[in-house]
């Protein structure tokens, strides 16, 4: 939210005082039911990849569709043009061409990505993406002490 990300809906920028008073809160990009119907796993939607900040009034329009089906109706109801749209999308870290495709697996890809390198930035610190691909999905038992810990983002 530092970044500038705004409301779909609102293009108000979200931030301290603006989370309370438009109720918002972590909403799917890709909703469960359109999800589940396209044979995705739990494990890929529900990760925070597939997460955004958004109103509640904008999660109220995406509903269970298709993002190329409710970004049409978003754009409709925000009254901006095209570019406008597509930079309110991007300012939640995506490609907004992977929605209007409904392209779940690119749209995935290229979010963690840009996802990782946000993290970089904060930690000004490379992570090694051969060592996140290897360690995702392994279960950390928190009763054995170990040295390392596994992140999981996908």
């Amino acid at each position: 939210m530092d970044d500038g990300t705004k409301d779909w809906l609102s293009a108000t920028k979200i931030d301290f005082s603006t989370y309370f008073s438009e109720s918002i809160d972590i909403h799917h990009i890709f909703p469960v039911a359109w999800c589940v119907k396209n044979g995705i796993s739990k494990d890929d939607y529900n990760c925070i990849v597939n997460k955004t900040p958004l109103s509640g009034r904008t999660n109220h329009i995406v509903g269970g569709e298709a993002p190329s089906r409710y970004l049409v109706r978003l754009q409709k109801h925000a009254g901006v043009n095209d570019e406008e749209f597509q930079d309110i999308l991007r300012s939640h870290v995506l490609s907004p061409e992977f929605l209007y495709t409904d392209d779940f697996e690119n749209f995935f890809s290229d979010r963690k990505e840009k996802i990782l390198q946000r993290i970089e930035k904060a930690m000004d610190k490379p992570i090694p993406r051969d060592a996140v691909q290897a360690e995702e999905g392994v279960y950390i038992d928190e009763d054995v002490e170990e040295e390392s810990y596994a992140f999981n983002i996908g």
